[in-house]
Order: C-alpha cells, then sequence, then structure tokens
C-alpha cells in the first residue's frame, strides 16, 4: 500500500511519517529525495511557479520505481512524505490548482492520502525550532492549501499529542479503513 502523508510545512509529516513507516515496517520515501538538495535552492529563487511545479513533479517520477512495488499490496508499504497534491497546492503558492500539463495517469495513484494537521501553536513551535529554512513558502495563501488538501486527501489526522500517540493513533485508522 502507498500511504501519502500532505500537509503544510511544520504540521510535522517527517517527523510522523518515519515514526509510521518504523512502527509498521514501512518503507519511508520522501519527495523531492535528497539528492534533489543541491538544485532545490537554485529552483527556489527562480520564483517561477512551472519551474518549482516540474522540478517537484520530476522529483514525484523518480521515485515511482521505488514505490510502485507497494501499490495495492496488503503486506508490504511506502510512506511517502509528499506527493502530487503538494506538487500541485504549493507550484503557484496556493493562487492557483490547475497545474501545468502533465501526463495524470503515468504517476502511481496513492491507497491512502492523510492530510496532517496541527493547532497553530505546534506548527509555530515547530517551524521555530527548524530556525530560517530557505525553503518555507512565506508567501503562500495557505488558507486556500488547505482547503484544497481537505477536498483530496481520504482523510485528516490531527497531530497534537506527542509522537507515539500520534503515530499509534494514525496506524489504527489506517488498519480499521483497510480492513472494513
Amino acid at each position: 500500500m502507498i500511504i501519502v502523508l500532505e500537509g503544510l510545512e511544520g504540521v510535522g509529516k517527517t517527523t510522523l511519517g518515519l515514526a509510521l513507516a518504523e512502527a509498521t515496517s514501512s518503507l519511508y520515501v520522501k519527495t523531492p529525495p535528497a539528492e534533489f538538495n543541491p538544485v532545490r535552492g537554485a529552483i527556489a529563487k527562480a520564483e517561477n511557479r512551472f519551474a518549482n511545479f516540474y522540478f517537484y513533479l520530476s522529483s514525484i517520477y523518480t521515485i515511482q520505481k521505488t514505490i510502485s512495488p507497494f501499490k495495492l499490496s496488503k503486506d508490504r508499504h511506502a510512506v511517502v512524505d509528499r506527493y502530487i497534491y503538494s506538487t500541485i497546492a504549493y507550484h503557484a503558492d496556493g493562487e492557483d490548482f490547475n497545474p501545468p500539463p502533465f501526463p495524470v495517469g503515468s504517476i502511481l495513484s496513492a491507497d491512502l492520502t492523510v492530510h496532517i494537521v496541527c493547532s497553530d501553536a505546534n506548527r509555530e513551535a515547530r517551524v521555530n525550532n527548524r530556525g530560517h529554512h530557505i525553503f518555507e513558502r512565506v508567501n503562500s495563501n495557505e488558507k486556500a492549501i488547505l482547503t484544497y488538501f481537505a477536498r483530496q486527501c481520504d482523510m485528516e489526522h490531527k497531530n497534537d499529542v506527542t509522537l507515539e500517540e500520534s503515530t499509534k493513533s494514525l496506524a489504527e485508522r489506517i488498519i480499521t479503513r483497510f480492513t472494513k
């Protein structure tokens, strides 16, 4: 099964994704992968929505071979930190949710997409603990992005408790959803 975690910066996608993957003996995959980091800064500085979109889309294409064995598998899982909905939402800072052209059917669909949310106070604390980050999306229309994620994702998970509690709760919800 391919489980995708989507959400705003600082909601705990990476921390929760790593913990969920470990707790369920799943593969954890982050987009863009680390090998994209040397180019990421130049793309961000270009402030070009098409460059942003195709850069992040290329990172999704890059992981297709890695995650394809997990598609619809009942016993093997991949937890993906950001996927196509983030790419679409952020390409124009939440001002336009119609992406530039790409062959939609050419990327694997997730078996489950989870919108991770948390309180503004927790999110602010997490972002502040990170320090300044060149890729923060300070000009994004976060209200529109939240609405977009809520419409696109299969479920929402509130990440305001301890990591252990949040991981256990999300794992239980996923199991319940797929054993009905």
